[in-house]
């Protein structure tokens, strides 16, 4: 069994969704460096959310900047998919 909070199980559940979408097993470190980045900073944010604690500048930031290196390459193929 996991015990994880509601923002723990919908990130572990879009990089798991992400995985199949694209073939790639991002779970297990396999995959673009930025695609992992980018799950990193999120993890982070997810985390200070979970200890109800106010996201700063430089974190808001780096969310924006990692998604937009890898918008593309995840939207694209969750539209093939739709």
């Amino acid at each position: 069994m996991q015990l994880r909070t509601v923002r723990q199980d919908a990130w572990a559940n879009q990089v798991e969704d992400d995985s199949r979408r694209q073939s790639v097993g991002y779970k297990f470190g396999r995959g673009e460096e930025d695609v992992h980045d980018y799950y990193r900073v999120v993890s982070e944010a997810f985390a200070a959310l979970d200890r109800e604690e106010d996201l700063g500048a430089e974190l808001v930031a780096a969310i924006n900047e990692s998604y937009a290196r890898v918008a593309g390459k995840l939207l694209r193929q969750r539209q093939e998919d739709s």
